[in-house]
């Protein structure tokens, strides 16, 4: 998979994966966010074409030490080209330290493996306390 963060005229830029049917190493893009406990609402929105995915893409949270799952997107799955929303809602626990990744890995493991096919965009990310 190759990311990039390319211009895209009004949209402005964006985080852009492209899949090339090669098995891709989890997870294919890692941010770790400064969190302290409590709850947050995560939101964005993504574009896909021509993705062949059986389950498709997710967006994880963890606590960066030890790797606790605290939350995950809906599967994304081929948007013919349209955005759509993204949401989700997030506990952090005292005991993550304030240290959270946020990954985006395939739904199914074993998609890794046998590589996908595509592009996904993603854009106006944004974390809000709730």
């Amino acid at each position: 998979a190759q990311a990039e963060q390319p211009v895209l005229g009004a949209q402005g830029r964006v985080l852009q994966v492209e899949f090339t049917g090669r098995a891709v190493a989890l997870p294919v893009v890692r941010q770790s966010l400064v969190l302290l406990d409590g709850d947050y609402r995560f939101t964005g929105k993504y574009l896909a074409q021509r993705m062949r995915t059986e389950q498709g893409l997710i967006w994880t949270f963890t606590c960066a030490r030890g790797g606790r799952e605290l939350a995950r997107t809906p599967p994304l799955l081929d948007t013919r080209g349209q955005w759509q929303p993204i949401s989700v809602t997030i506990t952090v626990p005292a005991d993550c330290s304030g240290a959270v990744a946020l990954q985006l890995q395939t739904q199914l493991g074993s998609e890794a493996l046998s590589g996908l096919r595509g592009q996904m965009r993603f854009d106006a990310f944004r974390m809000t306390v709730r």
